[in-house]
């Protein structure tokens, strides 16, 4: 769901502060008595925690690819598979079809 092995988590103080973040708003939470969002909030700094500092693989936060860039809309498409591309009106559209003269 979430990829916490991206480059933007490889220094130490983001881990340390978004762990510290949600652990404190879940201290906060509890002590106005909301217990419910200070269980949800314990979790996400318990889940940030272990992934931060017991499984993270800082080598594997290198190694993220770039994500996929859009195609390039002036390259040429391939040709459509079963198209006859003998003829040039094939496949145009009917109303715009060569009338004789």
């Amino acid at each position: 769901m979430f990829d916490l092995n991206a480059p933007v988590y490889r220094p130490l103080w983001v881990r340390i502060v978004l762990t510290a973040i949600c652990l404190g708003w879940a201290v906060f939470e509890y002590r106005s008595g909301a217990v419910g969002f200070a269980l949800l909030f314990a979790a996400m700094g318990l889940y940030a925690g272990w992934c931060f500092f017991i499984t993270f693989d800082p080598d594997r936060a290198d190694r993220t690819p770039a994500p996929e860039t859009a195609p390039d809309p002036t390259a040429p498409r391939p040709p459509t598979p079963g198209a006859d591309h003998s003829d040039p009106a094939a496949g145009a559209d009917p109303k715009m079809e060569r009338r004789p003269k």
